[in-house]
Order: C-alpha cells, then sequence, then structure tokens
C-alpha cells in the first residue's frame, strides 16, 4: 500500500460545472444508513441556487457493497427524474441506471474486509476495496466525467446491543473515532468505524483505482466524512458550545444502535453530502423544512443548526482528509443577513429575553426601497424560533423589510444594512408593535441588572460501604424525593423547593439566589443519610455539583 495520497489534476469539485449547466444527478447506493439521509431535504439542499437535481438510489437492510452489486433479493429502489418526476422508481437497479450518465456516484463500505473477504459459498472476493473498483468499472462505461465518493458513516454505539439492551459498557464515541483499525482477517474488527478505516481505505481504494485500467481514467474517489462529523459534534459538546441549546449528549444523533436522529443527525449526514459533493461552505446553510418537521426538535434552535455546521465544515477541512475531500469553494465571498421577529413588548427596540417571537412572518429585502414587497423581491419565513435567513448575498446595501398585519409596525427603526464582501450579520433583529409609535422617538430606561442565580446539583445513591461517599458499583436512586430544607426541620413542608430523581438518579434545583441551603432527601421506613447533613452556601450566580446524598439502613 503507497504511504502517499493519489492526487490528480482531475480533482475538481462540481459546482462550477453543474452551476453552468443548472442540473446534478446523483445516484447512491447503501444500506438504512444511506437512506436516513432524508431524500426530500438533501434534494431541497442539491436545488439551492435554483439547480435541478436528479437522484437514484438503491439500497437494503444491512446490505454491504456486495450485496447492492450483487443485486441480493430484497433491495429497494425509488428516485427521482424531472424528466418523469411523478414516477418514484424512475430506475429498476443500479445496472439500469447506470445505462446513463451521471454525475456522482455515492458507494457505502459495510462489514467487510478491507482487500480481502472471500464468501464461501460462491468464492467472490466480497471485501470493500474490490466491490467498490466493481462498482466504478460499470459507472465508468457512461459516466466517464462521473465522480465516485465513498460515504464514512458514524461508529456504532457501544452501550447498547443490536436489539436495544444494555452491554455495561460506556460509549464515548470520541474514543471509538480515534481507536486504530487493523485489518487482521474475518470477524475481527468489524464493529470498528474510525479515522484510521477510513484513512486506510481510501489509500487502498486509490491505489487499486489507479492501477485498474477500467478505473484509472476516472476521477480519483472521494470522502464523504459523515463519521468525522460526529467527532466533531461530540468535541463540541465536550467543550460546553451547546450549552442552552437542550442538546446534552451525542445521543442527540441517535434513535437506536446506528441510525441517525430524523432531525439533527439526517440534516448533518445531508449537509456532509451536500457540500462534499458540490464543494459548498457548509456554514449558513440552514436546514430544509424536511428536517424541522417535529416543533420540538432542538434544531430549530439557531445556535444548533451553526454548531452542527461547523462540525461538517471541521470535518471537510480535517487534515487527515486533504487530498480526499472535495476542497471548499473560494469564490468571491458573498455573506448573510439573519436575525428574529419578536413582539417589542416594552418598546425599546430590542429583543429581550421573554418576548415573544413571531414564526411564518414574511421578511423581504426591499431592492427598491419602496416599503413594499415587489415581484423578484428576495423574501423568506421566520421559522418557529422566528428567525429568518438571507445568504449569499454580494457586499452592498440591503433594505431589510417585514410585512405587518393591519395595526401594527416597526419599533426599531427600519434596517438598513451594508454589507462588507463575506460579512455576515446574525442580529438584524425585527420588533413589532401597535400603530402609532415612532421608532426611535421614546428611550425607556434600562432594565434593572438581572439577578444572578445559581444551582446545585447531585445524585441520590445507596452507599453500600457506608463511607459517605458516591463510589463506582453503588447504585442509583431514581424516583427519588430531594428537597431544599428551608427551616431545617427535617421533613418536607409547604413552600420548600423539592426534586425528584431521573433515571440516573439525578437531582437539580435551578434558580437559586446567593445564601445557604440545606439539601435533604426523603428515605422510606429504616434508612438514613450515610453522611453529615448537607449545607451548601452558593454566592450570586453559583452552579454547584456532585452534592451526593447516600443511604444507609438504620443502626
Amino acid at each position: 500500500m503507497s504511504n502517499a495520497k493519489y492526487t490528480c489534476s482531475r480533482i475538481e469539485s462540481l459546482e462550477p460545472r453543474q452551476l453552468m449547466s443548472g442540473t446534478i444527478s446523483v445516484y447512491l447506493t447503501g444500506n438504512s444508513m444511506t437512506e436516513a439521509l432524508g431524500w426530500t431535504g438533501f434534494r431541497t439542499l442539491l436545488e439551492r441556487d435554483n439547480t435541478v437535481a436528479t437522484i437514484g438510489r438503491q439500497s437494503g437492510p444491512g446490505y454491504s457493497q456486495a450485496d447492492n452489486y450483487n443485486l441480493k433479493p430484497g433491495y429497494v429502489r425509488f428516485g427521482f427524474d424531472p424528466a418523469q418526476p411523478t414516477n418514484k422508481y424512475p430506475w429498476a437497479n443500479y445496472q439500469a441506471a447506470f445505462a446513463r450518465s451521471w454525475d456522482v456516484l455515492s458507494l457505502q463500505p459495510h462489514e467487510k474486509r478491507l482487500l480481502t473477504d472471500i464468501d464461501p459459498v460462491s468464492g467472490q472476493n466480497q471485501a470493500d476495496v474490490p466491490m467498490a473498483i466493481e462498482f466504478m468499472k460499470d459507472f465508468s462505461v457512461q459516466s466517464p466525467d462521473g465522480q465516485v465518493y465513498i460515504y464514512s458513516r458514524s461508529t456504532r454505539r457501544t452501550d447498547i446491543d443490536e436489539l436495544a439492551q444494555p452491554t455495561g459498557k460506556e460509549f464515548d464515541y470520541s474514543a471509538e473515532w480515534t481507536k486504530p483499525y487493523i485489518d487482521s482477517g474475518a470477524d475481527q474488527n468489524v464493529d470498528i468505524y474510525s479515522r484510521s478505516y477510513v484513512t486506510q481505505y481510501m489509500d487502498l481504494l486509490r491505489d487499486a483505482q489507479s492501477g485498474d485500467p477500467a478505473t484509472r481514467n476516472l476521477k480519483p474517489a472521494r470522502l464523504i466524512p459523515v463519521g468525522e462529523a460526529y467527532y466533531n459534534f461530540d468535541q463540541l459538546l465536550k467543550s460546553g458550545q451547546f450549552a442552552g441549546t437542550g442538546v446534552t449528549s451525542i445521543f442527540s444523533l441517535y434513535k437506536d444502535r446506528s441510525h441517525p436522529t430524523l432531525d439533527l443527525a439526517s440534516y448533518m449526514t445531508a449537509l456532509t453530502f451536500y457540500s462534499s459533493m458540490t464543494g459548498t461552505d457548509p456554514r449558513g446553510v440552514a436546514p430544509p423544512a424536511a428536517y424541522l418537521t417535529d416543533s420540538t426538535s432542538k434544531l430549530h434552535n439557531p445556535t444548533v443548526q451553526s454548531l452542527i455546521q461547523l462540525a461538517v465544515y471541521q470535518a471537510i477541512t480535517q487534515p487527515a482528509y486533504a487530498g480526499y475531500v472535495t476542497p471548499l469553494h473560494q469564490t468571491a465571498q458573498t455573506g448573510s443577513i439573519s436575525g428574529v421577529v419578536y413582539s417589542d413588548t416594552n418598546r425599546n427596540g430590542v429583543f429581550d429575553s421573554g418576548e415573544g417571537i413571531g414564526d411564518k412572518r414574511t421578511v423581504y429585502l426591499d431592492s427598491n426601497n419602496n416599503g413594499k414587497l415587489d415581484s423578484g423581491e428576495p423574501k423568506q419565513l421566520t421559522n418557529a424560533s422566528g428567525r429568518y435567513t438571507f445568504v449569499n448575498l454580494k457586499a452592498g446595501t440591503y433594505h431589510v423589510r417585514r410585512i405587518f398585519p393591519s395595526g401594527y409596525t416597526y419599533t426599531n427603526l427600519p434596517l438598513d444594512l451594508t454589507l462588507t464582501a463575506g460579512q455576515n450579520v446574525s442580529n438584524a433583529d425585527i420588533g413589532s408593535t401597535r400603530a402609532p409609535f415612532t421608532p426611535g422617538g421614546v428611550t425607556p430606561p434600562p432594565p434593572p441588572p438581572p439577578t444572578q442565580l445559581g444551582s446545585i446539583r447531585g445524585i441520590i445513591y445507596s452507599d453500600s460501604n457506608r463511607n459517605g461517599l458516591f463510589d463506582s458499583g453503588e447504585g442509583v436512586g431514581d424516583n427519588r424525593t430531594a428537597f431544599l430544607d428551608l427551616n431545617r426541620n427535617g421533613k418536607l413542608d409547604t413552600g420548600e423547593a423539592s426534586s425528584i430523581t431521573n433515571a440516573n438518579g439525578e437531582f437539580i434545583f435551578s434558580n437559586l439566589a446567593a445564601g445557604t441551603y440545606r439539601v435533604a432527601r426523603i428515605f422510606p421506613s429504616g434508612y438514613t443519610y450515610s453522611h453529615a447533613l448537607i449545607d451548601i452556601t452558593l454566592s450570586a450566580g453559583q452552579n454547584v455539583v456532585d452534592v451526593n446524598i447516600g443511604s444507609k439502613r438504620n443502626g
């Protein structure tokens, strides 16, 4: 195996050619992990900037590349052909699809050795690299200018098995992703999907491609680094970047042992595919509506969207994949304008905490500055968080306006924003109030500084060794009541704050002013504390953790 990554002058991003033609055609093979892209949303991404997309796919449950190539019974196919938009099955299978030319072919390696994996029945070498070469040979006949991409999926969870039963192991995505991969024989390292596996696979595939007369003239295969985007998401979580968004765990990306959730993870997967295939910088590429159908999804949060976009950007620019991925375009720098439409209760022209937001409100760029939405002027509907976004804006002046219901007007002066090249403005908020009102005519007194509030959190546990410490292996108590014993009488009285522990035995008391608090719990008969009573003194805004309450039998 060569240690140098295969490079070639034919490595180019697809988008310049597609923007000139206004079309892109993509054929994908794989299994349920490829299906989890979310096809409606993925097509919406491909059709940004008025591009017309043709999409075909073939997959099967748990299918390897060999299963798809051999047309193992049970595969499904689907597609969208603009020439026959009502036909959901334009191509019977990949063989029929390859009778026409395609811009892109996506392949998904799955649970086979890299170079040698002989099927005991057929004698066929079904290893992932040779099977990719077989697909590329067939693809090259009608698509000699096409680009092959390899979908690097996320790693599996280790804390549950394929039946979602606990394994007793912890799951640390970053640790799994950075494991070394050794291609050591049948049934070895099957579950290791790691950066090490990906780089080895790409090196071997590039070598095999350049050595095969039928594939060496194709553009060198490229990578779609979805697994790396998951790693970056995990790193952003661990560094506290998601604080306050409600996204607290890597499990936000998993609906079972392997498959992505239909909002955050499907969007991140599709965005990685889109940016990898087109070279478009993912930052600022908002999620299509297909990923926002759940009104409770954390994906409605603009911060979550931005962090997912950052995770994808970091994956595509990961130094370990230099030469494997599509370089992001260094095009003329464009910027963006975004903000929130809100009900300005105190009429101060500022979006304050607690003020209502307006979803499905129309915001537009008033190109001729005549105060009304004219044909051809860009417009956006606000999302469930009240946010609108205009992207791909060249340097210049933009008049940001909104359509009001009768009897309402602005509380801040109409926004006339001058963007420099590549500038992104994210706080172009638009306040509304009942008319008549003169924006800027009233300067209310500044609000008082907010009171800094803190919190106390901990775990209720069974102190088996009675040492007053929460030790590894000691059980936790769910559905137990902790309370703040304000009068220190040892019982929960009316008006005293209480918290019921969750499945992990955790309790929390939030929004606490500075002061001293006795943290107590309600015990079943015959049990008491395994340590001294707990008194916690909070300073303003302080958050105290690990206030753990141990229990033991009396006596």
